[in-house]
């Protein structure tokens, strides 16, 4: 049997050191796991809310670029109230009529990117009635719902 002097220390971890180092790295682990996880819901919001914006802006210059009877009439509207809302879930492919045969509708490109999405296109005179406007507000606000929020982007711009 040999004998160890006083002052010295054995080579190697105790039981109880390796037991804490696993479970402070355990401790670790299972905070990055919920990082990478919120970073994940953070990331595809993100891209939702990019592409509801897209198509907004899609809907925003397209009837931007239409005439003022036109931006209207195309929707079914006789020009003489003073503003008009008007919902992509309720156009008909064939209420389209301004659009090329085949291009997807506005509805068809939300249905495709987001979830039970649609769009509210509001048209409206910032003087008196449509029919007799020269400067018309159209503003596109694009819904959807997203990890049971319902959630909505608006973008807007004025014709002169």
């Amino acid at each position: 049997m040999s004998m160890r002097p006083l002052g010295s220390r054995s080579a190697g971890f105790s039981l109880i050191e390796v037991l804490v180092s696993v479970g402070m790295l355990a401790g670790v682990l299972i905070a990055v796991a919920g990082l990478l996880t919120l970073a994940g819901k953070q990331v595809k919001s993100g891209r939702s809310n990019s592409e509801a914006l897209a198509v907004a802006r899609d809907i925003v210059e397209e009837v931007g670029g239409w005439g003022f009877h036109q931006t209207y009439s195309l929707f079914g509207e006789d020009g003489t109230a003073t503003e008009y809302t008007i919902r992509s879930d309720s156009l008909l492919p064939s209420d389209y009529i301004w659009q090329d045969p085949g291009d997807p509708t506005w509805q068809e490109i939300l249905e495709r990117t987001l979830f039970n999405a649609w769009a509210e296109i509001h048209i409206e005179s910032l003087a008196g009635n449509l029919e007799d406007a020269t400067e018309i507000r159209v503003t596109a606000t694009v819904f959807w719902s997203e990890s049971a929020r319902n959630r909505s982007v608006q973008l807007a711009t004025v014709k002169m």
